[in-house]
């Protein structure tokens, strides 16, 4: 397995050295974990409650997670919290409830269903990861039959 290892190593160095690049700099870029990021769960009616976690590509600091509305960010929809040592990060966020007045960014119809949020997350090294989408649906109702 090792011998595997050291090939493609060299692989890569001498496809990076072909490029134009450097040899190192190529396989440093292999083998750098890539951040992420995943909404759990990434849909639900108004005042639901879900995670953000992720990774980010080094450990310590805060993470701050925002929600957007075309391209706003929502008022109440701010979080934060420590990435560990390994990078990897998990945030409690929340798609705030219907209101009724309103209509700027944090207020009104940017709580109703059908409404789709940008979720991000800023990393302690100031990347930001890819936005994930959040759809808000309609809260699910009963029929009550007598």
């Amino acid at each position: 397995m090792r011998r595997v290892a050291v090939a493609v190593a060299v692989v890569i160095v001498l496809l990076g050295a072909l490029a134009g690049g450097t040899g190192s700099s190529m396989l440093l870029a292999a083998q750098t974990p890539r951040p992420s990021l995943t909404l759990t769960p990434n849909s639900g009616p108004p005042g639901t409650s879900f995670t953000v976690s992720g990774g980010c590509s080094s450990g310590g600091g805060t993470v701050v997670t925002q929600l957007r509305r075309d391209g706003v960010d929502v008022a109440e929809g701010s979080g934060a919290g420590l990435v560990a040592s390994d990078g990897s990060f998990s945030v409690p966020q929340r798609i705030p409830p219907v209101r009724t007045s309103g209509g700027t960014a944090g207020e009104g119809e940017f709580y109703q269903p059908g409404a789709q949020y940008a979720v991000t997350a800023r990393c302690p090294d100031g990347f930001e990861l890819a936005a994930q989408p959040f759809d808000v649906i309609a809260p699910r109702t009963l029929a009550l039959t007598g």
